[in-house]
């Protein structure tokens, strides 16, 4: 695999899609109830979600001054429109009309009517992802001029908005626009700045900060400090990209194409693999199987393979830009030619 920028962006987005699907199986897991360790629990959800979301946020912060000057502010805006609030919106009615009709399977309360028309807004469940993200890019668009210094100092600024605002109860549609704005900024910087260096030493690094980030908060996953959990999400997540960026050449040609592929329809598996997760656990359970190694297996298994089979199936009938996930293609090929939006690159 050649070494370059895209390449481990791409792996990046593979594994944390896979944490993704793995850390909503697991939540699952724990609201019906078969998970009984529950400092097991809280210590592996602590561990996962301290970087895997903030490292989409990063990464699509990349790409996005690339879009802005081939686009320009106005035009990319209205794809903004398109590549984010589309599909938060039909994919936000897909899954409140799936809620309704399975409530008695699932652990959700009762759902009416009213609640599936007003489901999308605000955003709910998953779809906080694409919200928070839109926000962030409308508001950046007018810095994407300003100079390194301007870029670095709204960092810092953000990110001590962000430790302040980490335990104050605010609209829930509008704190993790703040929680993740210092991240989107940091990943504009990657794409100004070679910030990150290929060899052995960074590597080792990169795994000790990462390290010693989860050590932290696995020891202080009961505290309600916020500030310390940004501040060690935020050492994770740089030094996991750090770690990335020094390994992705390294990897067999095999594996790393694998991921990178996996990597580039991230999109479409988060938005659908919440009915595939979820199924698995359903039928696990009528079975009175409760194994948490099959259980997590089989539902981060499925919950990766039938979101890509439904993306495949809809390029391929030519209505995959109907569910805001592409444009139309002129030719099927499930790796070359389909076009997916990337949760990465949504903003191109």
């Amino acid at each position: 695999m050649s070494q370059d920028r895209v390449a481990w962006v791409d792996l990046g987005k593979a594994i944390g899609i896979i944490l993704v699907v793995f850390g909503h199986t697991w939540r699952g897991l724990q609201g019906a109830g078969l998970i009984e360790n529950q400092s097991l629990y809280s210590a592996i959800d602590a561990a996962v979600y301290l970087f895997h979301m903030p490292l989409f946020f990063l990464l699509s912060g990349i790409f996005f001054e690339k879009s802005i000057k081939k686009h320009g502010v106005q035009e990319s805006f209205i794809k903004r429109i398109y590549s984010l609030l589309f599909p938060l919106v039909i994919w936000s009615y897909i899954s409140a009309t799936v809620s309704y009709f399975t409530i008695s399977l699932t652990n959700r309360s009762d759902f009416s009517v009213m609640d599936i028309i007003l489901y999308p807004f605000p955003p709910k469940d998953i779809f906080w992802f694409l919200w928070a993200l839109f926000l962030i890019q409308t508001a950046i668009a007018p810095l994407h001029k300003n100079s390194n210094q301007v870029i670095f100092s709204l960092i810092v600024l953000s990110s001590c908005l962000a430790c302040f605002c980490s335990n104050i109860n605010i609209l829930p549609f509008i704190k993790p626009t703040i929680m993740h704005l210092p991240y989107f900024l940091m990943g504009v910087i990657f794409s100004r700045v070679k910030v990150l260096r290929d060899s052995p030493a960074m590597f080792a690094i990169g795994f000790f900060s990462f390290f010693l980030a989860e050590l932290v908060t696995l020891l202080n996953y009961t505290d309600t400090n916020g500030a310390l959990l940004f501040l060690s999400g935020f050492t994770a997540t740089l030094s996991f990209c750090l770690m990335l960026y020094c390994i992705t050449p390294r990897l067999p040609k095999t594996l790393g194409k694998t991921l990178c592929t996996l990597g580039s329809y991230s999109l479409s598996i988060y938005l659908m693999h919440i009915f595939a997760t979820a199924s698995v656990r359903i039928l696990l359970v009528r079975f009175n199987i409760e194994s948490l190694v099959l259980h997590i297996t089989m539902a981060t298994a499925i919950g990766l393979a039938v979101p890509l089979f439904i993306h495949f199936s809809l390029h391929k009938l030519n209505i995959l830009h109907y569910f805001g996930l592409g444009s139309k293609p002129k030719k099927f090929n499930p790796i070359e030619t389909a076009q997916p939006l990337k949760m990465a690159q949504v903003n191109q």
